[in-house]
């Protein structure tokens, strides 16, 4: 049985709808599949579940998923000047 490749079109079937705590997130936007593809690409970035990424916010003072997302942006924003 071979993998289905995760794209922008199948993100949320394929991977987001396996997080009770992504569909609930989820459940609260507009742009659903963009949102899931976004968070998809940062938690592969990252190499954490969403489930690992919200136990990092279990300690208020801890500021390990904030400093994720600024890196995660930081290299999304270089990958992105790099390419143009």
């Amino acid at each position: 049985m071979s993998e289905k490749k995760i794209k922008r079109s199948n993100v949320t079937p394929l991977w987001a709808n396996n997080y009770p705590e992504v569909t609930r997130w989820l459940g609260r936007l507009q742009k659903k599949d963009i949102s899931a593809w976004f968070l998809w690409r940062f938690c592969m970035w990252a190499k954490k579940t969403p489930t690992e990424l919200l136990a990092l916010k279990d300690n208020p003072s801890d500021r390990t998923a904030e400093k994720l997302l600024d890196d995660f942006v930081n290299a999304e924003t270089l990958r992105v000047y790099k390419s143009s």
